[in-house]
């Protein structure tokens, strides 16, 4: 509610505005009322009364999360030789498994936020809603790209464009309700964290790839010839394919790529670069 001030004095204007604590905001949170169960947001009352809307809150959330398992079912991840199986991973990360409780355990306080959101507003729909609403699809687009789509560059820019999405949402139910964005904190920590994970994932699969194409358009520029033993010309076909802008869509061709070159073209290819660096220093000097 919002309280109207009375009119200025007409003798003395700056005398009426010398209290104005009470049309300053508070803070909807109180800490003393932590052990007041009766004083809480949810209480049995309030269940009892706007349970229909805290149903269609919990059931949108499962629509997200069948969406989630369904997209995660198209990597194969329990079959070998899998897209997911010739993937790279750090040593330590989330497992499968645990990944998958913890992503589909952070809708809980999503939908809880969103419905006190809901009933705070006399169960109006309002703009915060309506973020949440396109947070929640940006929420399912990140496991269609990288476990569907298959494509890591993709997932990445969704696990981006979600995080800025999420703290979004956040500050929206904070001008609504503080509790409401509270309880979303532990959700946007392991969005933080796990963007680390996936970031170095990316890099391992994908990003490092790139860097060692980059590195052979660099060595063809400066008219260096690249390695003649077996599986170069399979290498130099790759940069310049690369190059040239051509991709696959097949999944197959892709995890090839992502298989990267033999070890031993690896090594040539590393130590044709030292010569290249030492001979660009002996030129500079």
């Amino acid at each position: 509610q919002t309280t109207t001030p009375p009119p200025l004095s007409p003798t003395n204007p700056m005398a009426d505005l010398e209290d104005t604590s009470q049309f300053l905001p508070h803070t909807d949170i109180d800490w003393s009322l932590l052990f007041s169960p009766s004083e809480w947001y949810i209480t049995p009352e309030v269940l009892q009364e706007h349970y229909q809307s805290l149903l269609m809150s919990m059931g949108f959330s499962l629509v997200c999360s069948l969406i989630f398992l369904f997209a995660r079912s198209k990597a194969g991840i329990s079959k070998k030789h899998s897209f997911w199986h010739d993937m790279r991973f750090a040593r330590l990360r989330f497992s499968d498994k645990w990944f998958v409780i913890l992503w589909m355990a952070m809708y809980v306080p999503l939908s809880v936020g969103a419905w006190l959101v809901y009933i705070e507003q006399d169960e109006n729909w309002s703009r915060a809603l309506t973020i949440y609403a396109l947070h929640m699809l940006v929420n399912v687009l990140f496991p269609v790209s990288l476990w569907w789509v298959q494509d890591l560059s993709l997932a990445l820019l969704n696990l981006l464009t979600l995080i800025g999405v999420a703290m979004f949402t956040t500050s929206q139910f904070g001008r609504v309700l503080y509790f409401a964005s509270y309880i979303n904190t532990p959700y946007l920590l392991f969005l933080l964290v796990y963007l680390l994970e996936f970031c170095y994932f990316w890099y391992l699969n994908e990003g490092q790839e790139l860097m060692d194409i980059a590195n052979l358009q660099a060595a063809k520029t400066v008219g260096v010839s690249l390695p003649t033993s077996k599986g170069g010309a399979a290498v130099a076909g790759a940069a310049g394919a690369a190059a040239s802008g051509s991709t696959s869509s097949s999944p197959a061709m892709r995890r090839k790529k992502r298989a990267g070159p033999p070890e031993h073209i690896k090594n040539q290819l590393q130590r044709r670069m030292k010569e290249i660096r030492r001979e660009e220093n002996e030129d500079i000097d």
